[in-house]
């Protein structure tokens, strides 16, 4: 995934905020910054929110299909690493296919703008219509998004675990 972005032509920004004041399951975001037109140079930013990410939850509530379990049996690095590749993996989903990345910029971007414009403006109405169908339409595709990385997050897990037990054998 690193050789994946190094070669991309995006901009591809590495946040690590301080302190987290997300929810914590939140452990790292994929966000659009600018949408270039022509598709030759997205800037978009990667948060990883250590604190969650040290915190998260490696047991059985947390386990995919097929049995996996993020972040379980990784040390602290290990564990930063597979959320970086996670949100690389996104990025490489998303970036490589112009259209897609217009769908998730509008879908997603645009719509999480619009929640908090309106929580900055303390609105307690209830949701319109079209706000509503934006929701849903945002929250189909984040889950489809994080469907069609479920493979990439195995394979990155496998390849930590098989690094981590390397080292431990040298190491004894």
């Amino acid at each position: 995934m690193w050789e994946w972005a190094e070669a991309s032509g995006h901009a591809i920004y590495l946040e690590l905020p301080e302190s987290s004041n997300v929810s914590l399951p939140t452990v790292g975001i994929f966000k659009i910054e600018r949408l270039d037109p022509q598709g030759i140079r997205h800037v978009v930013v990667i948060r990883l929110y250590l604190e969650n990410i040290d915190r998260a939850r490696r047991g059985s509530k947390a386990a995919r299909k097929g049995g996996f379990i993020p972040l379980k049996k990784l040390g602290q690095v290990e564990c930063y690493a597979e959320v970086l590749g996670h949100e690389l993996a996104h990025a490489a989903g998303i970036l490589s296919d112009p259209e897609r990345a217009r769908l998730v910029e509008e879908a997603v971007e645009q719509t999480n703008n619009l929640l908090l414009a309106r929580h900055q403006r303390r609105e307690l109405a209830p949701l319109d219509p079209e706000l509503r169908q934006r929701l849903i339409e945002r929250d189909r595709l984040l889950k489809e998004l994080e469907a069609q990385i479920a493979a990439t997050d195995a394979a990155i897990w496998r390849e930590l675990r098989a690094g981590e037990r390397a080292r431990a054998r040298v190491r004894n």
